[in-house]
Order: structure tokens, then sequence, then C-alpha cells
């Protein structure tokens, strides 16, 4: 965004909270800001709290402003099929921890960082 002298505009929003509380942080973006043009949800569940509040407040996606959704689970996919997403390769995730931990408990070295390939689910919210 930088790069395209955008200024991003970042909330943290605590995956644990209630419902509730999620919900009204959630409009507080909406009151906020109420000219946003998208927003990037770290996560599908508030992506879905987000068109919830979007239809509530009379805003439509993505012609009022574009969502994408992070994690792209086939249950999410199934349900809300609309919603742009990332998938997250979360076979790969689990056998790369599994091995990584499994190399650190008999004491060989590990990478520090690993880059695993993500895919994009075309909805219709971006």
């Amino acid at each position: 965004m930088c790069a395209h002298g955008l200024t991003p505009i970042t909330y943290e929003i605590d995956f644990n909270i209630s419902e509730t509380e999620k919900k009204q942080q959630l409009k507080q973006i909406f009151k906020t800001h109420p000219d946003l043009q998208a927003i990037f949800s770290s996560n599908d569940t508030d992506a879905a709290l987000i068109l919830q509040i979007a239809a509530e407040t009379g805003r439509s996606v993505p012609q009022d402003f574009l969502l994408i959704g992070y994690d792209g689970t086939q249950i999410v996919r199934e349900l809300l099929p609309q919603l742009t997403t990332i998938i997250q390769p979360i076979d790969a995730i689990a056998e790369h921890a599994v091995a990584t931990l499994q190399a650190r408990i008999h004491g060989r070295e590990t990478t520090h960082e690993t880059i695993l390939p993500v895919k994009l689910w075309s909805g219709h919210t971006a």
C-alpha cells in the first residue's frame, strides 16, 4: 500500500473476545472510517462478522468496499463461497511444524523461517 501512496490503517482485535465485543469494535471501524475502501481481515470468522455488520448498516460488498478474509478453510468456502479469502496450506503447515519439532527434539538445526505458498479463493467480496 505504501508503495502506491496509500496509508494502511491497522486494528488489532483479539480473536478470543466475545462476539458482542468483537462486533462493537468492528462497528467502530465503520464509524471512524465511513469512506473505507477495503478491509483485509486476519481471519475468515471476523470477515463473516464484517459482512454481517455491512448488511446491518446498509453497506454492500463489493459495491461499497472490498473484503478479503484469511484462512480459507474448506468449511468457510462451503458456507461463505462469496467470501474472497486467502487459503492457507493447513496440511503443509502441520507437516512442517511436526518435522521441525522432531528435528529440534533430536538436536538438529532447523530453519528460522519457512514461507509456504498460499492460494486465493476468488469469491465476490473483492
